[in-house]
């Protein structure tokens, strides 16, 4: 297996790559553990930004375009080309701007796989919150370290629901979830299509979200919860956390 394959992570997030190998800044910005003010959509909308995307894609005319938003799928996101990556966690913060060149150093060099330990690995993949990525980095790390780390059957979710919750947390937990309780997920559908709109995110029309999201094993009850996010009654679909 090639270095390349192995997904660089940033304060036990997985930073996944587009087809062309640009980097989702949706994940950097979930790494950095900030909020709203530091979206990457604030930053893409920033003048400089738009000069610096100009004046890259036109000294690397080869690389094609350097912003890729995808949207809905298993890997929804905005994916932007490694130099805009960094600026944008710069523009977070300076710390963090050097922590994400780092790393993205590492994983060019091939020196990412090789400077962690397995204790460090199974860490880092513990910490992985997404399915679909947590099931990816398990097996690229028992094929890289001749583990056994149990996998869950890829049947076990579908793919429409894998996507679901690639979307809740690309959004981020703080954003959406009602609960008052550490160990449960309370999403108001209504709210969710909301927040999915502002980031242009497509969703599954309500009755499909519903059936999707009554094959979740992790699925508790539907009914109603006192928001903490609007300190009000609110109906809610109520998952527990794994």
């Amino acid at each position: 297996m090639s270095q390349q394959q192995f997904l660089p992570i940033v304060e036990g997030v997985a930073i996944t790559t587009d087809k062309e190998g640009r980097f989702n800044l949706n994940a950097l910005h979930k790494a950095s553990g900030l909020r709203e003010s530091k979206e990457p959509n604030k930053w893409l909308a920033l003048k400089s930004t738009n000069e610096l995307i100009t004046e890259l894609e036109a000294t690397a005319r080869s690389c094609g375009s350097s912003i890729n938003k995808q949207k809905g799928g298993a890997n929804p996101g905005t994916f932007a080309h490694e130099l805009l990556a960094i600026s944008y966690a710069g523009w977070i913060s300076p710390k963090f701007q050097l922590l994400v060149n780092q790393v993205f150093l590492d994983y060019k060099t091939g020196k990412l796989t090789h400077k962690d330990d397995v204790f460090d690995v199974l860490i880092k993949v513990d910490r992985i919150k997404d399915p679909t990525l947590k099931r990816l980095a398990k097996e690229r790390a028992n094929e890289l370290y001749d583990l056994n780390i149990p996998l869950m059957p890829e049947n076990a979710y579908s793919a429409e629901l894998l996507a679901f919750w690639d979307v809740y947390h690309e959004i981020g937990d703080a954003v959406l979830n009602h609960s008052r309780q550490p160990d449960t997920i309370a999403i108001n559908l209504a709210h969710l299509r909301e927040e999915a709109a502002l980031r242009d995110i497509e969703l599954p029309v309500y009755n499909q979200l519903a059936r999707i999201l009554r094959s979740d094993k992790q699925l508790y009850r539907n009914t109603a919860v006192n928001s903490v996010l609007w300190n009000k009654s609110v109906r809610c679909w109520i998952f527990k956390r794994d």
